[in-house]
């Protein structure tokens, strides 16, 4: 995964609802399933063995499903809001699988702003290399 280290900064009253993010590029190495494999101790062989991952269907190992939705911290953290977030709650739909090294796209749209609350609804969403939704969800996210 791709870290940048300065987080933007939005003031709340210019976040409107309606905003998309650019399609921001990622993609996750053997090095990040690796290391993901180690620090959630899923040893699960459909995300460390490729020979596994092909004799059950798939062209090489996959990706874990909860460090993919990881990219949604990144996109709530660093990009919108940004800087002054909190993340209250993150659901998460699996719809196809991303393998090893494969291009992938990541994009935020604002679905919902309460002023009272300072509070927004962020759809999440990561596309595979074909461009097709992999992971979506929802964000609630608090602007302190």
């Amino acid at each position: 995964m791709e870290n940048t280290s300065s987080p933007q900064r939005w003031n709340f009253e210019d976040i409107v609802v309606g905003y998309e993010t650019e399609l921001i590029p990622c993609f996750f190495s053997a090095e990040d399933l690796d290391t993901f494999t180690r620090l959630s101790g899923n040893y699960n062989p459909l995300h460390t063995d490729d020979t596994f991952a092909q004799q059950k269907g798939y062209i090489k190992r996959l990706a874990h499903g909860i460090l993919l939705a990881a990219k949604f911290s990144y996109l709530v953290g660093m990009v919108i809001p940004g800087r002054d977030s909190l993340c209250l709650s993150q659901s998460v739909y699996f719809h196809k699988p991303i393998f090893v090294n494969d291009a992938c796209t990541l994009k935020g749209t604002v679905i919902s702003k309460s002023d009272s609350t300072r509070t927004l609804e962020i759809r999440t969403e990561l596309f595979n290399a074909e461009n097709i939704l992999a992971v979506s969800g929802i964000a609630k996210v608090k602007v302190i």
